[in-house]
C-alpha cells in the first residue's frame, strides 16, 4: 500500500450521495460512530475502481470473520446489464446501477461456463419459486 498521508476516521454509515456532472465527479456523505459527517468526492474515472477495490477487500474481511460476525451488506440495485469487451479484449458484464452509473466486471474465458451454470441455476430457482 502507498504511504498514507492523511487517515480518515472509520465510517459506519452512508448518509447520502450525489452526482456532480459539472465536476465530472460523484460525492458521498459518510458518518462515523461519533455522528460526525464527512464528504468524499471522486473523479468519475476513478469511481469504478474504488467500488471494485472496496468490494474485493470486503470479501477478504468477511471471509476472515465468523459467520455470525459478518457485516450486513447494503445491496446495490442494478437497473440493467449488457455484455461487453474491454480494451484488453476480455469479455465482461456491464452492470447499470441506480443513478445511471455503470460498472464493468471483466471475466476470463474460463469464467464463462461457470457464469452460464450460475445463471441457469438462478433461472431454475426462480421458476421453482413461481410454481409454489
Amino acid at each position: 500500500m502507498a504511504e498514507i498521508v492523511n487517515t480518515a476516521p472509520k465510517f459506519v454509515s452512508m448518509l447520502g450521495a450525489e452526482a456532480r456532472p459539472e465536476n465530472a465527479s460523484v460525492a458521498i456523505l459518510l458518518g462515523t460512530a461519533e455522528r460526525q459527517k464527512f464528504g468524499l468526492e471522486f473523479d468519475a474515472g476513478v469511481a469504478p475502481a474504488v467500488i471494485a477495490a472496496l468490494s474485493g477487500l470486503l470479501g477478504k474481511v468477511a471471509s476472515a470473520l465468523p459467520a455470525d460476525q459478518r457485516p450486513q451488506q447494503q445491496v446495490l440495485q442494478t437497473t440493467g446489464m449488457a455484455f461487453g469487451i474491454n480494451e484488453q479484449g476480455q469479455p465482461g458484464i456491464i452492470l447499470s446501477l441506480e443513478g445511471g452509473a455503470e460498472l464493468m466486471l471483466a471475466l476470463t474465458l474460463s469464467d464463462l461456463p461457470a457464469l452460464k451454470e450460475m445463471v441457469d441455476q438462478a433461472l431454475e430457482a426462480a421458476d421453482l419459486d413461481q410454481r409454489h
